[in-house]
Parts: C-alpha cells; sequence; structure tokens
C-alpha cells in the first residue's frame, strides 16, 4: 500500500510529465531523446500510440489530488529508493521526488547508491521492515521494443519483475502476441497491450534517452539502435 490499488497507480499517471524527467536526465537538446514514449521503444515497429493521451494531455495536480483522494490515499508513508551515483537515474529520481511532494503524497525519500538500490529492491516486505513503494530504472530499447523481452511488462505476480504486479490480462494478451499469425495481428494486440498498461499501471515509462557514439569510419554494418558488435566488420 498504497500502490497496491490499481486506481491510485492510474492516478499518479496523471502527475507524470515525460518533457521534464528527459531534460532533467538528458538535457535540452530534443534530439537525443524523446517524451512521447508509451509501453514499447518510440520509433520501432511495434510502438503504439494507443491511449498515450494519458501522458500527453495536460498536466492537471489538483486534479491528481483529487483522483488520489478518491481512490482512497489517505497519507500513507511513500518510502522511495532515491539513486545517488548513477546520474541519469538520480536525475529522474529528484524530478519524480518533486512530482510526489506536489501531489500531496506522504514521501520518505530514502538516498542511497545504485547497488544498494538493486539489492533492497528485491525486498517484498513491507517498507517499515525493509521494503519500499516506489523505485526508478533503465532499460535498453531493444529490451522494450516487444512484448517478448519487456520485463515490466508481465503481470506474473511474484514471478513478475520487481513491483510484481499481478494481471491477468497483459498476461494472456502476451501469450496471444507469441501466438499471432502476422505482423498486423501483432501490432493489434501491441496497442491493446498499452492501453490494458494505463488501466493496470505495473509501470510508467518516462521517456527514451539516445546515446551519442563515435566509431571508426572503415566500421561498416553497424546495428542501428543500440550498441551492439553483430556482423560488424571493416570496410
Amino acid at each position: 500500500p498504497p500502490f497496491d490499488n490499481p486506481a491510485i497507480r492510474r492516478a499518479v499517471i496523471g502527475a507524470v510529465n515525460q518533457n521534464d524527467y528527459m531534460i532533467a536526465a538528458a538535457g535540452t537538446d530534443t534530439g537525443m531523446w524523446n517524451d512521447h514514449c508509451g509501453a514499447f521503444c518510440p520509433n520501432t515497429p511495434l510502438a503504439s500510440d494507443a491511449g498515450m493521451e494519458v501522458l500527453t494531455g495536460p498536466r492537471d495536480l489538483e486534479k491528481v489530488k483529487r483522483d488520489l483522494a478518491a481512490a482512497g490515499y489517505r497519507g500513507e508513508r511513500v518510502v522511495f529508493l532515491g539513486v545517488s551515483d548513477v546520474p541519469e537515474i538520480e536525475a529522474i529520481c529528484l524530478v519524480a521526488g518533486d512530482m510526489f511532494r506536489r501531489i500531496g503524497m506522504n514521501l520518505d525519500y530514502q538516498t542511497m547508491d545504485w547497488g544498494t538500490t538493486v539489492q533492497r529492491r528485491t525486498s517484498m516486505a513491507p517498507p517499515d521492515k525493509g521494503g519500499w513503494n516506489v523505485h526508478h530504472s533503465g532499460f535498453g530499447g531493444i529490451d522494450m521494443a516487444s512484448p517478448a523481452s519487456n520485463l515490466v511488462l508481465r503481470g506474473n505476480g511474484r514471478d513478475a519483475w520487481f513491483g510484481w504486479p499481478t494481471s491477468a490480462k497483459l498476461e494472456e494478451l502476451r501469450a496471444a502476441w507469441f501466438d499471432a499469425p502476422d505482423f498486423a495481428a501483432q501490432k493489434r494486440i501491441c496497442d491493446q497491450l498499452q492501453l490494458q498498461v494505463w488501466q493496470n499501471v505495473p509501470y510508467i515509462p518516462l521517456g527514451l534517452i539516445r546515446r551519442a557514439t563515435a566509431y571508426r569510419s572503415d566500421l561498416v554494418d553497424m546495428v542501428a539502435g543500440g550498441i551492439m558488435f553483430t556482423n560488424v566488420r571493416r570496410a
């Protein structure tokens, strides 16, 4: 609690401004990030616009406060794992901490190094016994490009990624994606998956950061979209 309540998780989406997170983590050059980021990596084949208005519409923090109250939030302490030694994650944690305070949540922001965060997030204990309520992390864009590799899209309870969300519908749609007969069917299922994410809120995407990279001009067949050395050869 309070994030075992999906209505409270849905209310928090209304306070998230991806632009704020991206500027904090990656700077003001908009060519180096994307703040129109749903469940799947932007500019990949399965990226979806389904329901994106929940993240791209006007932000109204007073409405979020009302929605939280209507959902049953009564000032419970929220233990936040704040990262101190990974600059990008530290930046998004600071933005998130400010956001939670501004929507009236009783935030206990606990600063720690990344190694401690990675250890602490494995705990299923209540927050007052070493557990937690909120943590932030990051994935490669390739990881977030399909239901096959998107770990945080799961809804399989204690076998899911940290936070352990349970959603039979997410699992059903994921299984259907694997069984889909063609790309068009897969794409339709990904739209449905994204809509289900806005209902269950197993996680909230905060944006895409692009890496500035350079490599020798005589290297060819570099794979676009990630630092991968498959098929690389010299001209």
